[in-house]
């Protein structure tokens, strides 16, 4: 039997939090995605730098820029690195996936199995590519956590 992991922080999941707690998770991820594809940024142009480094930074800023959209929204989904996966629960919660995002599908091997792969079974990176699928996927992201902010309580008079 299969056990089930859901994606951990060290706070309280989302779909535990309050509305206002999973979206300062959900900003955190953003904020951490950015950091990715500022590394990734930092390395497009060095070709001493193996391909495998700047695709898992690529994945990885992905990876938490849907998971931010995710926790924003209360969906519950298990530890991955699968961008179909997630890509999918984004879909079931009622967003519509953009081409971008259908793109960054193909980003899911950097995340393991390019990064331990024998370099000549690897796909190579077009980084240029993978810069601007990430950028865009971020930009769609924070839209989609703006969007779910909680309205500001208002005190009862």
């Amino acid at each position: 039997m299969r056990r089930e992991l859901r994606f951990m922080l060290p706070l309280p999941r989302a779909g535990y939090l309050s509305k206002r707690d999973e979206h300062d998770v959900a900003e955190a991820l953003l904020v951490k995605a950015g950091g990715d594809e500022a590394g990734l940024r930092a390395l497009l142009d060095h070709p001493d730098v193996p391909d495998h480094v700047p695709g898992f930074l690529a994945q990885q800023a992905i990876e938490k820029a849907l998971k931010a959209v995710l926790t924003a929204r209360g969906v519950l989904f298990e530890r991955s690195h699968d961008i179909d996966y997630l890509c999918g629960l984004i879909e079931e919660s009622g967003l519509q996936l953009t081409n971008e995002l259908r793109e960054a599908i193909e980003l899911t091997p950097w995340a393991v199995e390019f990064r331990y792969a024998d370099p000549f079974d690897a796909t190579p990176l077009n980084r240029a590519e993978a810069l601007e699928t990430v950028e865009a996927v971020r930009e769609w992201a924070a839209d989609r956590v703006t969007r779910a902010r909680p309205a500001p309580s208002t005190p009862e008079a």
